[in-house]
């Protein structure tokens, strides 16, 4: 398997579906309550950097700047970087007139156009799920290199999401929206070992709507 060979690498590097991204998945109720929690679930996990001098932050991938416009409001020096030029091109107009937003690089997150320790802190949103388990850990060592802290958001088992997921499934039928795509569920101790194995310690996570949801922020540490 190269790594184009999974569908989310490339489903969005064409102006059609990147123009139409924001308004398929966060003008909804659902997806303004999801954004909102995402929001949440970062404020708290950045809330733990306050005594690091965390001051740039890179998001990675940026996509539409959905996330970005939020890190920026929040008071943060802000890089955006997406395999898509669409897709950025697409939020351009959302956090280009901050002052406090440094720009875009077009790049694959496996290899990062960054030099070591050009952030003090990256967050990855929506992302770490699609990737195929033997690339996964090109990708956390190039976080690693780049930034001192990463906070990062995927998908931990338990009972309660199956059950939600089979529920959301169903509400889904009908929708416009595409079919969930593969994402990797992570047990916590898979997870953990994996992390280790690519230098990281997490210092703490949070769930983003616990019971309702199997998503997760996690924030690490590098090991060194």
């Amino acid at each position: 398997m190269t790594m184009s060979d999974y569908r989310a690498k490339t489903a969005y590097q064409n102006e059609t579906d990147a123009s139409s991204y924001d308004q398929k998945r966060f003008t909804s109720m659902r997806g303004r309550i999801g954004h909102y929690l995402d929001r949440r679930a970062l404020g708290k996990a950045l809330s733990q950097l306050s005594d690091h001098q965390v001051h740039t932050l890179i998001d990675i991938p940026c996509g539409t700047s959905r996330i970005s416009k939020d890190l920026i409001k929040l008071g943060y020096k802000l890089f955006g970087s997406d395999i898509s030029f669409e897709m950025m091109e697409n939020g351009k107009n959302k956090i280009s007139h901050f002052r406090s937003f440094y720009g875009f690089a077009q790049c694959d997150a496996s290899r990062a156009a960054f030099i070591d320790n050009s952030f003090d802190c990256l967050v990855c949103v929506r992302f770490i799920g699609h990737i195929p388990a033997e690339y996964r850990d090109s990708i956390f060592s190039e976080f690693g290199r780049i930034s001192r802290f990463s906070i990062i958001e995927l998908s931990l088992e338990s009972n309660i999401a199956k059950m939600r997921k089979k529920i959301d499934r169903l509400l889904r039928s009908g929708s416009d929206l595409p079919s969930r795509w593969k994402w990797e569920v992570f047990d916590t101790a898979g997870l953990e070992q994996e992390l280790a194995d690519s230098g990281f310690k997490i210092i703490a996570k949070w769930p983003k709507f616990r019971f309702f949801s199997d998503s997760w922020f996690v924030l690490l540490g590098n090991k060194d």
